[in-house]
């Protein structure tokens, strides 16, 4: 059978099934953390018990509770943080590390880390978003 991407007839041998990077992105701070937090987390939770990967911008807020759902049923949860190394992330971004079991340290402040964010993702689910999201 001829495997390219015009061949819709068997899903599976095209990779529909396969492992996504989900990316759950919003608020930082504001009102809609506060109305949001439990939605984010679910969100998170729900990516993982789909065997999914979740891929945040290893940040505060809503972000940070997606990280923390999936973490909360073992998946695997992964940040891209603007800062260039640990030490930045935590004491000048003053940025979450414990819900995360890998986090890239790009370098690239955060419109850079954005990008990469959206390059590295296989869907993005946006909630609560404010200027920066």
């Amino acid at each position: 059978m001829n495997k390219n991407n015009n061949d819709l007839s068997n899903g599976l041998e095209l990779g529909i099934n396969e492992k996504l990077t989900i990316c759950v992105s919003g608020a930082a701070r504001g009102a809609t953390v506060d109305l949001d937090y439990k939605l984010a987390f679910e969100l998170g939770r729900q990516v993982a018990l789909s065997g999914h990967n979740l891929i945040t911008g290893a940040t505060i807020g809503l972000p940070d509770w997606a990280a923390q759902g999936a973490k909360s049923v073992d998946g695997m949860s992964i940040g891209i943080s603007p800062a260039a190394s640990y030490k930045e992330h935590t004491k000048k971004y003053h940025l979450p590390v414990t819900s995360y079991d890998f986090i890239l340290y790009t370098g690239l402040h955060y419109v850079g880390r954005d990008a990469l964010l959206v390059q590295s993702s296989d869907a993005i689910l946006s909630i609560g978003g404010r200027m920066g999201t």
